[in-house]
């Protein structure tokens, strides 16, 4: 897999190429089979298995409802779910995208979406659902326990959320994608089908619908979430039913080991599917770990072990020979394993939190913490001094990001719940903004995603609101010297020092020994921020953001989906640059008038040190929250962003290029900036070629 470039590959707003536009949303209920084939193809469309008489409902995803009523090709029925012989529609749409490790306090992102069913003239939507669940149901009943038998409620079944884009271009025509936007040479949508612009779908499981009838409409509030985290890291499966000792010498052993915990996991499903007095349920659910992306192997064979840990408590004991003696003499006597590492973990813990615990004590963590942990436990006798283990000092520091995924979903009738494969896909999270003493610096600054200027007259281009938050105290007692404009994170205090002092209240820490890496990850989880912003913007289909993942043989992406422009959070923190420009009277430096306004663009909000500020145009935001609203054919997106704030001196030192910088003279700019070819991937057939 080539080594990604950076952000940054086009800064404005695709949708501006357009001389109008308008958007489309349609809702699908899928079928367990289709859901399988939808992910797998990466979720890009909506996949039809349906060909040559197959069954009605196999494999296929149906309408529902669709903003200005489902237009099928010469009214095709068959295009329509069961039931659903006449149009309802969906509006006011909301979905929020939890981007940043602040807004879900975890290693992993997820979505929340809202919108609006009306029925004109009836009040049979949810039974429509259950007929179109049935239907399902009879086409595939080797998914369902008993042909789903029980299953009686339709709001359970799998749901898919399409949106694309309609518009015309600056001389009338219908629009095709093809379309040149400023002077990049790239089209705004190399992958459009037909007129249908920048299609997004995302699978959506129902959590909530409310209703009101007004008399002529029966109006439905409907609430979902994103399966895949909502069911794999929920209380059902998201959470150890027991006590686990897991051991193992690497990140993946401690997993899929021998004595790994989902090696474990598995077992213990698997005990609970087999047929007996003990049968609690009909499938078992899988657990499978996959470690992604260029640098997968810094994570996944990152070492247990290390010199400086001479704690015997943590090495691997010798297991019992069996359950009915375990205190055999033989176990009493052995000698610990000091090739591998045990860890213990207690009922009811998340999963998710295990590899916080596992991860920030490997190496991958500890071969990036300085001289606290990377010297040699004896001084050199000569100097005095501690000596560095070998290559510690060019280990960047940086975290890890978790893209849930489930797939072979069956219904089990005897929990009364899915069953389904869990694939945990990790990766290398890359964190330039490390404000925690006595580590190595993060990825170097790579830029931001999206670039604005920010005009006080009314006339932004793209910015239709923008509001901070300025905890001033916190600016002038821990940012420094406002009026000498020494306002730096390191100026007159130790960050690194407040975060660690911090971090064992709010991580529940005890000690020292892990006090630096419980200080960087509460830097990244709950940032102490001094200025937040919430930024409403003309809405962009870039930040419609890309949450999936391709498994270790597919094509990776650093910063975007794979259609090569749709923002992935998954690699690391994502960025946005505002450059403030203050309207000024319409006069000349003499005095007299010229018919042009005179603009101000050196305001400043923040000074950053120097040897940041010349790859900052503006103010650097760390993106933590997106809300893209649909509703009265309007589209605007609103980003809940925080200050950076960089360290005054350059953590890198002179000359160091980082593994996310490409030197080729080019500046922070990727060789594939603005010149991206998205891959060829192959289609099936599109569901509704005629809309």
């Amino acid at each position: 897999m080539a080594k990604t470039g950076n952000p940054g590959r086009r800064y404005d707003n695709p949708l501006g190429a357009l001389s109008s536009h308008t958007y489309q949303i349609s809702l699908y209920m899928i079928s367990p089979t289709g859901y399988d084939a939808f992910t797998a193809s990466g979720r890009r469309t909506i996949n039809s298995l349906q060909v040559g008489g197959a069954v009605q409902g196999a494999g296929a995803a149906y309408l529902i409802a669709q903003s200005g009523g489902v237009r099928t090709e010469g009214e095709n029925p068959e295009f329509r779910a069961t039931g659903f012989t006449k149009d309802v529609y969906i509006d006011n749409l909301l979905i929020e995208h939890k981007v940043g490790a602040p807004a879900t306090q975890t290693a992993t992102g997820t979505y929340n979406v809202r919108f609006d069913i009306t029925e004109p003239y009836s009040f049979s939507f949810t039974n429509n659902l259950r007929k179109a669940s049935d239907a399902i149901i009879a086409a595939e009943p080797d998914r369902y326990s008993n042909a789903g038998l029980g299953f009686n409620n339709g709001s359970r079944q799998f749901f898919i959320l399409g949106i694309k884009f309609l518009g015309y271009d600056e001389n009338g025509n219908i629009a095709n994608g093809q379309e040149v936007f400023m002077d990049d040479g790239q089209p705004i949508d190399g992958a459009a089908q037909g007129n249908h612009l920048f299609e997004t779908y995302y699978d959506i499981m129902i959590t909530a619908i409310k209703f009101s009838i007004d008399g002529n409409a029966t109006n439905y509030k409907i609430e979902a979430k994103s399966p895949a985290p909502t069911m794999q890291f929920g209380t059902k499966a998201g959470r150890l039913k027991g006590k686990y000792t897991v051991t193992g010498s690497t990140i993946k052993e401690m997993y899929d080991g021998e004595n790994g915990l989902f090696t474990q996991l598995n077992q213990f499903e698997k005990s609970q599917s087999q047929e007996g007095a003990a049968q609690t349920q009909e499938y078992a659910n899988t657990y499978v770990i996959e470690f992604i992306g260029d640098d997968a192997k810094s994570l996944s064979d990152a070492s247990m072990i290390s010199k400086e840990n001479l704690d015997k408590s943590t090495w691997a004991q010798k297991q019992p020979k069996s359950a009915e003696n375990p205190s055999s003499g033989v176990d009493l006597t052995s000698t610990p394993n000091n090739s591998k590492r045990e860890f213990k973990f207690e009922l009811d813990t998340a999963i998710l939190s295990t590899f916080d615990t596992i991860i920030k004590v490997s190496s991958y963590m500890l071969n990036a913490l300085t001289v606290l942990y990377n010297n040699s436990p004896t001084p050199n006798l000569t100097t005095g001094e501690p000596e560095q283990t070998e290559g510690s000092s060019e280990q960047r520091i940086a975290w890890y990001r978790i893209t849930p995924i489930i797939s072979d979903v069956k219904w089990d009738g005897l929990k009364d719940d899915w069953s389904y494969t869990m694939t945990y896909r990790v990766e290398t999270y890359q964190t330039p903004i490390v404000n925690v003493g006595n580590t190595n610096p993060g990825a170097n600054y790579y830029g931001p995603h999206k670039r604005y200027d920010y005009w006080w007259t009314g006339q932004n281009k793209e910015i239709l609101d923008y509001k901070q938050n300025l905890d001033f105290l916190f600016y002038n007692e821990t940012i420094g010297n406002v009026s000498g404009n020494g306002n730096n994170a390191m100026k007159g205090v130790n960050v690194g020092t407040i975060l660690q002092s911090s971090a064992e209240n709010k991580d529940g820490s005890v000690g020292e020994s892990q006090s630096i890496q419980n200080a960087f990850i509460t830097s990244l989880y709950s940032p102490d921020s001094y200025a937040q912003a919430k930024i409403t913007i003309l809405g962009d289909p870039d930040y419609l953001i890309s949450d999936f993942r391709g498994g270790p043989e597919a094509p990776y992406d650093r910063f975007y989906g794979d259609d090569g422009f749709r923002i992935n959070a998954n690699g690391g923190t994502v960025f946005i640059e505002i450059d403030f420009k203050e309207a000024e009277d319409y006069i000349t430096e003499t005095g007299e008038p010229s018919g042009v306004m005179k603009i101000n663009d050196s305001i400043l909000f923040f000074k950053y040190p120097a040897w940041i500020a010349k790859e900052i145009k503006g103010v650097s935001y760390i993106v933590v929250d997106v809300k893209s609203k649909f509703a009265d054919g309007k589209f605007t997106q609103i980003l809940d962003c925080v200050l950076n704030s960089f360290p005054t001196n350059d953590p890198n030192g002179a000359g160091f290029v980082g593994p996310m910088q490409e030197d080729n003279g080019e500046g922070r700019e990727p060789s594939n900036y603005k010149k991206y070819i998205p891959p060829q991937i192959p289609r099936i057939q599109n569901l509704n070629p005629g809309l």
